[in-house]
């Protein structure tokens, strides 16, 4: 994390006013730091945090979803599944979070579970009358796995 010299009497005051248990003024404070450096998954992480802390849910959530984009920018992918994981605990009924961890599991090239996670969110999604969603799980995962019969059928029968 590059931060300038401007920036960092902000973080140090933002991590002091953490330690402090002074939540605001932390999440105040980490958030003008995130201003000058959006980029900074460490201070977000930090935000996260003190946002959990204070029962602000939706806040926490929006912020690991901005961490999320940064570090699948640079295809930091330890980051990204990490980042799931917090997201998933958050969320658990979240579909859009479900398919960042089936985009996590392509990427680390574990194909299996990619493949079984997306067929068991494609069966979610059809019971919920999502069917384009389901359809999209189904052809991303037989174009991965063009040789797996289960999930052509599972994608004819949708």
């Amino acid at each position: 994390m590059s931060t300038s010299s401007a920036t960092t009497p902000i973080l140090t005051q933002a991590d002091a006013a953490f330690k402090a248990g002074q939540w605001d003024l932390a999440i105040e404070t980490y958030q003008q730091f995130l201003k000058v450096n959006p980029d900074a998954v460490v201070v977000c992480r930090k935000l996260a945090d003190t946002l959990a802390i204070r029962g602000r849910l939706k806040a926490t959530v929006v912020t690991c979803m901005h961490m999320w984009e940064v570090a699948e920018a640079h295809d930091e992918l330890e980051e990204m599944e990490a980042i799931v994981d917090r997201l998933i605990s958050l969320r658990p009924d979240s579909e859009e979070i479900w398919n960042k961890r089936v985009e996590v599991l392509w990427r680390q090239g574990k194909k299996d579970d990619a493949v079984t996670l997306s067929r068991h969110l494609a069966n979610v999604a059809m019971t919920r009358g999502q069917d384009d969603m389901a359809v999209d799980l189904l052809t991303r995962a037989y174009k991965e796995d063009s040789n797996n019969l289960e999930v052509g059928l599972h994608l004819a029968e949708t």
